[in-house]
């Protein structure tokens, strides 16, 4: 990206200081699982129902790697620093939870698969990822930022009249 060498590791350095904090670790991990879970709860609870059938609520942290997975595959660098300003601008001025939100719009986005085919968790995932694989690159260049900020939109939204039971969330 930077032809300077030294400007990008003084870049990437400090890029690196400030988003230390956002990093998980074991216990925030736990957290966004837990959060995750307890607005899919609240919003779908026949998704959260299918999707604890088999396991216990902290496997919600599954959709972090769905972040992973979307800015290696679906997202272009540019479209990928998007979405990165819009998570911590939405951490900023809507919710320090605003991560979890997103994580939840990438449930959702999925939803009609893992309910209709009645999904285990490993097919869960092994779906998002093979989905994610087949589409084509002009499929993903019309779809992508546009159906992404759709649904973070629709969550955002229905977050915003949430019940009193996630407060804590938001």
């Amino acid at each position: 990206v930077m032809k300077s060498e030294i400007n990008s590791y003084t870049c990437f350095s400090r890029l690196m200081t400030k988003m230390w904090p956002r990093f998980p670790r074991n216990d925030q991990q736990q957290i966004f699982s837990q959060l995750l879970s307890d607005i899919t709860q609240t919003f779908d609870i026949a998704l959260w129902e299918r999707l604890i059938s088999e396991s216990d609520e902290h496997l919600f942290i599954f959709t972090y790697r769905w972040f992973l997975l979307n800015f290696k595959r679906e997202f272009d660098y540019h479209e990928t620093l998007l979405i990165w300003e819009l998570i911590w601008a939405g951490e900023k001025y809507i919710s320090p939870y605003f991560a979890t939100i997103v994580g939840y719009a990438l449930l959702t986005f999925n939803r009609g698969n893992i309910i209709y085919h009645d999904l285990s968790l490993t097919d869960t995932i092994s779906l998002v990822q093979g989905k994610m694989m087949r589409m084509t690159t002009e499929t993903r260049k019309n779809r992508r930022i546009s159906l992404f900020m759709t649904y973070i939109h629709e969550c955002t939204r229905k977050i915003e009249h949430q019940p009193k039971n996630l407060k804590h969330c938001i």
